[in-house]
């Protein structure tokens, strides 16, 4: 799957669950999308595509890391969402989770994806800025 593709995906996904969404313009972009809630709130969700034989059981280099989270929270932060969830088909770096944990920033990664996805539970977005696959 191409990464454009995998981001139609996620959106595709986000509409299925009723959000609202949209594609923001600007450089970096092309991973966002803008999902909004009937009544109002938004977030920002980023979808980061894994590439590689090992796609369903990273390894370290193909996984999330840091640098990406912090370079994805920077662009979320130009759309002042309230919050910013990272999807992925492979996996987060030890330090990725612990620097999204700081940051308030929620993780999917490849089973969350596959609960969300394939067996159609749906992401909820919880008034106190917390988001959960659930």
């Amino acid at each position: 799957m191409a990464p454009s593709a995998f981001v139609e995906l996620v959106e595709t996904l986000l509409q299925r669950d009723g959000y609202r969404t949209q594609r923001p313009a600007g450089a970096g972009a092309e991973r966002l999308v803008v999902a909004t809630t009937a009544s109002g709130d938004s977030m920002i969700v980023s979808a980061h595509h894994v590439e590689g034989p090992n796609a369903w059981n990273p390894d370290s280099s193909e996984k999330i890391s840091t640098p990406q989270l912090h370079r994805t929270r920077r662009l979320a932060d130009q759309h002042e969402a309230g919050l910013l969830v990272v999807v992925t088909n492979g996996g987060f770096s030890r330090p990725a989770r612990r620097y999204a944990e700081e940051h308030g920033i929620d993780l999917l990664d490849r089973s969350s994806l596959q609960r969300w996805a394939e067996w159609q539970e749906p992401l909820v977005l919880v008034d106190d800025a917390e988001q959960d696959a659930a």
